[in-house]
């Protein structure tokens, strides 16, 4: 006999449903990796479900009740795999926002949406839910880093972003476009998309594009100006010459070299031959993201390569 639903003004309940009474959101990944759901199974053996999964009531075209799967789709095929009785379920209202932000997770597990949609939908968790990047990170079995990436294609405008899905480039040449100063970006990405730009061609063109800004920035050295040779007093062009060359001359005062520092102004090249370097090693079909970070200190430079396996 099946659980009855919680009314639409009770508050969220706990409770204990068998594996035929739940079923998948329409849109979640029901395919993950075997090794990790027998992991999580062996797991649910010894120490049972920790975390309830969280559900909705919902109906099917007939109007049988049954409960959504929100968030733990995992756990539950794991409870599957141990072919556990009773499954510890978190209820879930319609109007509950914890409801609206797992459904939202979900969807965006289980979509193949573009990087841009991401993006914002990453966003929304964060500005709508108060969620923060690691949270995300979490639910969405991504690296930190790798929401941090996608969060940073916002930064480019609504136009620009139209015409890198229009044109099919990758996530890739829109990071890398972000190197290109805002009232630039709109001529660097019309000549990569006249030149159909892979995206190591398109580091190139960005690359020449800033060698170039930058060498046209800079003001052409002026050659300093000659001091003027100071003519000798009136009382000194009258003294006899045996008179003047017996007068002693001071000895010069010999100052000590000190050695000046070495400050590297300009990190650009040193940033460019890590970028050459990561796009050779993403060719052999590895993930790599560098990023960077100054303060008062220095410079760091962080390169994340995730292990096989992780996202």
């Amino acid at each position: 006999m099946s659980v009855p639903f919680p009314s639409p003004a009770a508050p969220r309940t706990t409770l204990s449903l068998r594996p035929e009474e739940l079923r998948p959101h329409p849109l979640c990944d029901t395919q993950p990796p075997k090794n990790l759901i027998i992991r999580l199974a062996n797991s649910i053996k010894k120490y049972g479900i920790l975390e309830p999964i969280s559900v909705r009531p919902a109906a099917d075209p007939q109007g049988f009740p049954y409960y959504e799967i929100i968030d733990g789709h995992r756990r539950y095929q794991a409870a599957q795999l141990t072919e556990l009785r009773l499954i510890p379920c978190r209820v879930l209202q319609p109007t509950d926002a914890q409801c609206a932000k797992m459904e939202l997770i979900a969807a965006l597990k289980g979509q193949n949406s573009h990087f841009f949609e991401q993006a914002e939908s990453f966003h929304r968790l964060m500005t709508s839910y108060r969620m923060t990047q690691e949270e995300i990170a979490r639910y969405m079995h991504l690296s930190q880093s790798a929401v941090a990436n996608k969060l940073r294609l916002l930064q480019l405008e609504e136009p620009l972003r139209r015409r890198i899905q229009q044109a099919a480039l990758t996530e890739r040449h829109a990071r890398s476009l972000l190197r290109v100063p805002n009232e630039d970006r709109e001529q660097v990405l019309t000549l990569i998309i006249e030149k159909k730009a892979n995206v190591a061609l398109a580091d190139r063109l960005i690359e020449a594009y800033l060698s170039a800004s930058s060498s046209a920035s800079q003001p052409e050295a002026k050659p300093a100006p000659k001091p003027p040779v100071p003519e000798a007093p009136i009382s000194e062009q009258l003294v006899p010459e045996p008179l003047v060359s017996a007068v002693p001359s001071p000895a010069p005062t010999m100052r000590p070299i000190q050695p000046s520092k070495f400050a590297l102004r300009d990190l650009r090249p040193l940033y460019n031959s890590i970028e050459r370097s990561l796009a050779i090693f993403r060719k052999t079909g590895a993930s790599a993201d560098c990023r960077r970070h100054e303060d008062e200190s220095g410079t760091y430079i962080v390169i994340h390569i995730p292990k096989q396996g992780s996202v």
